[in-house]
């Protein structure tokens, strides 16, 4: 379900893909409990393979972070989900707001 975000690069291949490929960025501190609440909420209750979600280690990867909430916009949060569709920030949430039903919401509309 989960897929490693490493690198901006790897981050600007997946905007580059985003009008055909929509994808969910989570973000998530392996040392905040509410972070760790959040995902395996999330977990149990996404059932889509159709879109990808990639989950960046914000403890691993904090100059990434910094780097997307730069690059894309979004003020950094933990957890925060952000999805992108046709090279776009369409939603973002964080905390409780990041749920499946609110993202399958959106994927929907969007």
């Amino acid at each position: 379900m989960w897929y490693a975000l490493r690198s901006s690069v790897e981050l600007d291949e997946l905007i580059q893909r985003s009008d055909d490929f929509p994808f969910i960025l989570f973000k998530h501190s392996t040392r905040c409990p509410l972070s760790s609440m959040v995902k395996r909420r999330f977990e149990s209750e996404w059932d889509s393979d159709k879109y990808p979600v990639y989950m960046l280690d914000l403890l691993a990867n904090r100059s990434l972070s910094d780097h997307i909430s730069s690059f894309l916009g979004v003020e950094h949060q933990s957890p925060q989900a952000i999805l992108i569709r046709n090279k776009l920030v369409v939603w973002h949430g964080s905390h409780h707001e990041v749920d499946a039903h609110s993202i399958s919401e959106q994927l929907s509309l969007s």
